[in-house]
Order: structure tokens, then C-alpha cells, then sequence
């Protein structure tokens, strides 16, 4: 009885079907059945219903939509001069040149056509005419966008404050993305008129740019040349070359985050005879059906959704 080697009083710790060390049915920090930490029906670190960074009912990052178009990055060395010339086209029907290295298609492989036919007064070409088209670079300091217009028509500048109303390409950009169904401060239109710099080519005028009703005042720091048929040769008439615009925006200006999405949409006016437009085209505001539609001016969300490279 005085034998320690065999007095289980004096000895709890070698009983291994009592030691709670060592017996894991009765270790609290090991036993799967009460120990949430293991469980992974629970266990918020493996569970994706209760992680709020991956729960698409959580994340309002889910209900913008995909981004239609990545935009490549250039060096600065690279810039295209913003002159409003010596834009070509290869045989295959691709930029060259300085313009080479644009973005020419979206994410889903289709050409970036201004082809949707939102104002029908008296449009020249019926919806989906790829007469209209854009491209787009940037070196982390500014966005580069080039625009070509095959008007068969000649160009008018005589509307005054009324740019829309004239041969004209109209600008959208939202900033941070937020596609609110209203206007903010990072939300940007401009139009940007036809104007012929040499006054020896077409009849167009020159005249400023001008904001949108509804835009942001912020300065957005755009600049751009328009080259009244210097472009590519004529998609209809090849003696007649196509209206080129050169834009280059500020990014920061802008409100851009060189790694976050941002809204961005272009319009182009025609007016063939003076006076009043004649139709209105899109990239990705949606075509009319049975009545005109011009909504990105009053309504961000209509934009597409671009992203920096």
C-alpha cells in the first residue's frame, strides 16, 4: 500500500485512461465536436457563406457590371502626338503607326464601333454601321483615345453653344466607377467639335470645347485636335479620308485609379445639312428602337466600363 509505483493516488499522471493530456475524448482544446476553431461548418476563416470579402450578397462590387475593355499601358516616350494626323489603317484594318499599340477591340473580341443608332432624324446609315470607331492607350499619366468618322456628308459648325447639334464626338467618363444613376464630382462630359486648324479642307468651323448640363466643374485636363478628313481613306468614298479626333485626358484630373475600373462612354453627333443634328451614334449606350434615346447625359450608369493595363 506504501508502494509508489503502485499507489494510483500519488501517481494520477500514468493513468492514461484518466490523464486529460493525453485521453482526447475528454481534451476540450482537441475535441472536434467542441472546439469551433476545427469545426468548418462554423469556422468563419474556410467558410464562404459567413466571409463578407467573398459573399457576393455582400460585396457591391458584384453589381457593377464587367469591365468591357482593358486598356494597355505605353511608355511615355511612346505618346502619339496630338495633332490630329497621320492616323492609318493596315490592309487589315487595324491602326499603325503611333496608334499601334491601342486597345482596337473589347474584352469579347468585337471591334470598339460607335454603332449604335440612338437619334434617328435623318440618319445616312441604318443601326450597326461600323462607319464610326475608337481606340485607346495610356502611360500612367494620361489616357490617349483616337476616333475615326467616315462622314460621307459635309461638316457643319453652326449651333453655337449647341455643339450637340453639329459634326461632334461627345466624351463621358466616371472616374471611380460608381455608376450612380445621377451626376457627381467625378463624372465627366464634354463636347468636342469638328474644327479644321488649316480652314482649307471642309467647311467646319473651329470652335471650343464645352461641358455637359450635367457634368463635374473639376478641371479635367483634356486635350484634343480634330483632323476634318485627314484620316484613313473612306470606308464608302476611298478618295475622301475620315475625320480623325486626337484626345489625351489628365488621369488624375479625371479621378482614374491606375488600378481600379472607371466608367467611360462615346457619342458621336452628325449633321449633314446645318441647322439641326441629323442622328446621334454610341459605343455603349443601347440602339433606339421605336423612339430616340440619349440618357448618358443625364445618367452615368450608362457608360461602359473600362480598366487601365
Amino acid at each position: 500500500d506504501t508502494n509508489p509505483d503502485t499507489d494510483p493516488d500519488t501517481y494520477p499522471d500514468t493513468n492514461p485512461d484518466t490523464d486529460p493530456d493525453t485521453n482526447p475524448d475528454t481534451d476540450p482544446d482537441t475535441d472536434p465536436d467542441t472546439d469551433p476553431d476545427t469545426d468548418p461548418d462554423t469556422d468563419p476563416d474556410t467558410d464562404p457563406d459567413t466571409d463578407p470579402d467573398t459573399d457576393p450578397d455582400t460585396d457591391p462590387d458584384t453589381d457593377k457590371p464587367p469591365v468591357d475593355v482593358i486598356v494597355p499601358r505605353i511608355s511615355a516616350a511612346a505618346a502619339p502626338q496630338i495633332d490630329g494626323l497621320g492616323v492609318e489603317l493596315s490592309e487589315a484594318d487595324l491602326l499603325t503607326g503611333e496608334w499601334e499599340a491601342a486597345v482596337q477591340m473589347d474584352n469579347a473580341g468585337e471591334t470598339l464601333f460607335i454603332d449604335n443608332l440612338m437619334i434617328d432624324i435623318d440618319a445616312e446609315a441604318p443601326d450597326g454601321t461600323p462607319y464610326r470607331r475608337w481606340a485607346a492607350m495610356h502611360d500612367g499619366a494620361y489616357l490617349y483615345i483616337v476616333v475615326l468618322v467616315d462622314d460621307n456628308n459635309a461638316r457643319f459648325r453652326d449651333s453655337g453653344l449647341n455643339i450637340y447639334h453639329d459634326d461632334s464626338l461627345e466624351v463621358f467618363i466616371d472616374g471611380d466607377n460608381s455608376k450612380s444613376p445621377t451626376y457627381d464630382e467625378n463624372d465627366f462630359h464634354r463636347h468636342l467639335p469638328v474644327r479644321d486648324a488649316s480652314g482649307s479642307r471642309v467647311s467646319a468651323s473651329t470652335g471650343d470645347d464645352s461641358a455637359g448640363p450635367n457634368s463635374s466643374t473639376a478641371p479635367l485636363g483634356l486635350e484634343y485636335t480634330s483632323g476634318p478628313e485627314e484620316g484613313p481613306a473612306g470606308l464608302r468614298r476611298p478618295r475622301f479620308e475620315q475625320d480623325v479626333y486626337e484626345i489625351r485626358i489628365d488621369l488624375q484630373n479625371a479621378g482614374i485609379d491606375l488600378d481600379l475600373p472607371f466608367g467611360f462612354e462615346l457619342q458621336i453627333n452628325d449633321d449633314d445639312d446645318g441647322m439641326l443634328r441629323d442622328s446621334k451614334w454610341g459605343w455603349k449606350h443601347p440602339s433606339r428602337v421605336t423612339t430616340d434615346v440619349d440618357n448618358t447625359y443625364f445618367d452615368p450608369s450608362f457608360m461602359g466600363t473600362l480598366k487601365l493595363e
